[in-house]
């Protein structure tokens, strides 16, 4: 067997709920709730997640998401 301690994968993907121009949520809040989708769509717990990766501009600066920050 491999050794798989330094392996990366992908298992799920997903978006938000909504698309287009939202006034209602922040762009971290886009981020997180398509975080939450991926998680859901990997049949995974995010304390199975070991590191996230997330696209986009933010005007928090230094900004976490809560559950992604232990």
């Amino acid at each position: 067997m491999s050794d798989l301690s330094r392996s990366v994968a992908i298992v799920g993907v997903a978006e938000s709920d909504e698309v287009g121009k939202i006034e209602n949520k922040s762009n971290l809040q886009f981020h997180a709730e398509a975080a939450y989708n991926a998680i859901e769509d990997a049949g995974m717990k995010a304390s199975d997640i070991d590191g996230l990766i997330t696209a986009g501009t933010s005007t928090l600066k230094n900004s976490r998401i809560p559950w992604a920050s232990s």
